[in-house]
């Protein structure tokens, strides 16, 4: 007997992009499947070429590996060294903006978020900014939440320091209440959106945040130190 009916867009999409991948477009951990793990720990977002899944494997497995684009939210525990005995969940979630809808389903129950932007290229702090707008407007973000900015790849020539990729965020951001508020005030499921600032005032991390924002910076490339920051806000959510 032949595939069953539906089956064809499945097997078409394992093919081209690998079970992981075909997996996310047809909905599931496996193809065909339904399987959605709870959110617990802290999840890690942030544009394409950020760096989130070195980070990853450097903190839940001790390894920097190389890295293909993903289509879908890999979940793991901090390793010992790493995580100082703890047994922290993580959640490698991708950058594609497709998936911007699960991303924020995945901020019910987060204990904290991590946003990763490569601090060496100005286009990520754009990138970033459409990420960071999405999450600070979502219903779904919980007030109490901690959010960390972790501007990566920091021994770069170049990069930017994490006051400065404040500063560009903080316009992006601003530029984004503008063009977007009027535009979309309710999400996809129909919710209202929040407001960040206030009207005639330019927006600040430091008055306008609707949850706790902090900033760090650091690398994945070299030894453990280089992610210090980012482990402590980790291990301390």
């Amino acid at each position: 007997p032949g595939p069953r009916p539906g089956s064809w867009p499945a097997i078409a999409l394992y093919f081209m992009f690998g079970r992981r991948e075909a997996s996310a477009f047809s909905g599931g951990g496996s193809i065909g499947s339904s399987v959605k793990t709870k959110v617990e720990g802290v999840v890690m977002c942030g544009p394409c070429g950020s760096g989130k899944t070195v980070i990853f494997q450097r903190l839940c497995h001790g390894a920097q590996p190389t890295t293909v684009t993903s289509m879908a939210p890999t979940y793991g525990k901090l390793s010992e060294e790493s995580g100082g005995g703890r047994s922290t969940q993580l959640v490698d979630f991708p950058g594609h903006e497709r998936l911007r809808h699960s991303l924020l389903e995945h901020l019910k129950g987060a204990r904290g978020l991590v946003l990763v932007l490569d601090a060496s290229t100005s286009k990520q702090i754009k990138d970033a900014s459409d990420v960071l707008f999405a999450i600070l407007t979502a219903p779904q973000l919980s007030s109490s939440t901690p959010l960390l900015i972790f501007c990566n790849k920091s021994d770069v020539d170049g990069a930017k320091n994490q006051d400065r990729v404040k500063v560009l965020l903080q316009k992006e951001i601003e530029t984004m209440r503008k063009t977007r508020g009027s535009v979309a005030a309710v999400g996809e499921d129909g919710e209202e959106l929040r407001e960040l600032g206030e009207e005639g005032k330019p927006f600040k991390f430091d008055e306008d945040a609707p949850c706790p924002i902090s900033f760090g910076a650091g690398t994945a490339v070299k030894d453990m130190g280089g992610l210090a920051e980012l482990t402590g806000f980790v291990t301390g959510c």
